[in-house]
């Protein structure tokens, strides 16, 4: 009978030998630990960091096989992003896995979670987790500029020192008047030739006085309303709005005056005003994370004002000022005449997709032709409501345009000042 059965001699060795290593496998459940480390935390676009994965076994069994794999947020991948590795690990091994990000887009992007997948040595038994680890990385835009000078004028002002000239004495670099020498003024302050001049009628001194320079409470309202029926998604009018935003707080935090923030969109925001490096990262990490959406911006901005920002003297509005909600919020805010009011607008007409027929279709360049004069009257209007405009083409840095409207600054802070 046996005979008859060759392939049992074949079989029971082999039966015996799977048995015997079913018993001496088990269940792939090991003790790991695994660690995130970014070797940069914020990041321009276009840059990339490297990360660290750092694998430990607490467990004394080995593992056969480990595949380990880091979810990365689309704007991060790049070339060389490779953020999937397979190995094995002893009993107490500690491992490190680099993997490279690159940052597509700016915004605040999330690493994680891990996926682990565990075999054992007969590849029998395997196990998968998800380890719910997240690491934020900060991207700011790279065309994010230094602003050389904003100047600033509004009609009131606040006693602690700053960069804009205030029309009373105190400490600053512009002459303002002379006057006699009292206790306690600084002997640098004398004024030797007009003491001299002056020492036929009085043996005073005569000291220099100058005109204080002091500081303000601006708020930066950044609109980012879509308008029904607007595709989702970030839109370039949205990007620069942002990066016009982040300079324009750089510059005023430096020049030492209180800054706060009020944005509108999907998610609107409110950052009281303060000073200071960290302010200006609270205000940053907010634009950072700005996403478009529907909002009514004129009655969101009337509301916040008046019970947030009571003691606000200068508004900074960036906007493209494409939707009627928002030209109508820019109006509002000029026409008030509290407050003085600076509109920055990114130029949408220049970033405008031509339609099917191409760039240089008749129906593109008279459609091009139109937008151009309705945007020039929107324009003319708000200057007529005593808003200084400042019509950003967006192909020029924000720089140079400050610079084309720097006469204009000028101008509109000197008139300021004489209502002070």
């Amino acid at each position: 009978m046996l005979i008859s059965q060759p392939l049992i001699f074949v079989s029971v060795p082999l039966t015996l030998l799977l048995g015997f290593t079913v018993l001496r496998s088990q269940d792939p459940h090991p003790d790991l630990e695994v660690e995130r480390e970014t070797e940069k935390v914020r990041i321009r676009e276009g840059e990339t960091t490297r990360v660290r994965l750092r694998v430990r076994n607490l467990g004394s069994r080995p593992v056969a096989m480990l595949q380990i794999r880091d979810r990365v947020h689309a704007e991060l991948r790049g070339k060389n992003t490779h953020s999937g590795f397979s190995s094995s690990l002893k009993g107490g091994e500690t491992r490190d896995f680099y993997y490279e990000v690159s940052a597509n887009s700016f915004g605040v992007h999330t690493l994680g979670p891990v996926l682990l997948r565990v075999q054992d040595s007969t590849g029998l038994f395997e196990s998968e987790a998800e380890l719910r680890s997240y690491s934020e990385l900060i991207v700011f835009p790279e065309t994010t500029e230094r602003l050389g000078h904003l100047a600033i004028r509004p009609r009131r002002t606040k006693s602690w020192p700053g960069e804009i000239v205030a029309r009373r004495a105190g400490t600053g670099m512009d002459y303002y008047k002379i006057r006699r020498f009292m206790p306690g003024d600084p002997v640098k302050r004398i004024n030797w030739r007009a003491s001299a001049r002056d020492a036929e009628g009085s043996d005073e001194f005569l000291v220099n006085e100058y005109t204080a320079e002091v500081g303000a409470e601006v708020l930066i309202v950044v609109d980012a309303g879509r308008a029904r029926g607007e595709v989702p998604g970030r839109h370039p009018n949205v990007v620069y709005s942002v990066k016009a935003a982040i300079s324009i707080a750089e510059r005023l935090l430096h020049d030492r005056n209180r800054v706060g923030l009020l944005t509108a969109g999907e998610n609107p925001r409110r950052i009281t005003a303060g000073y200071g490096r960290r302010q200006f990262d609270r205000i940053a990490l907010s634009l950072l994370q700005l996403e478009p959406g529907e909002s009514d911006i004129q009655l969101w901005v009337e509301r916040s004002i008046h019970m947030f920002f009571p003691n606000i003297s200068q508004i900074i509005f960036v906007s493209p000022l494409v939707d009627a909600s928002s030209k109508t919020a820019a109006a509002e805010l000029t026409r008030n005449g509290e407050r003085d009011v600076i509109v920055v607008s990114p130029n949408p007409v220049g970033l405008a997709k031509p339609g099917s027929g191409g760039p240089n279709s008749r129906e593109w360049r008279i459609a091009l032709r139109l937008a151009q004069i309705e945007r020039g009257i929107d324009m003319d209007l708000l200057r007529s409501a005593n808003a200084l405009v400042v019509d950003w083409t967006t192909s020029a840095s924000l720089e140079e345009v400050m610079e084309i409207h720097r006469r204009a600054l000028s101008k509109y802070a000197a008139l300021s000042a004489r209502h002070r």
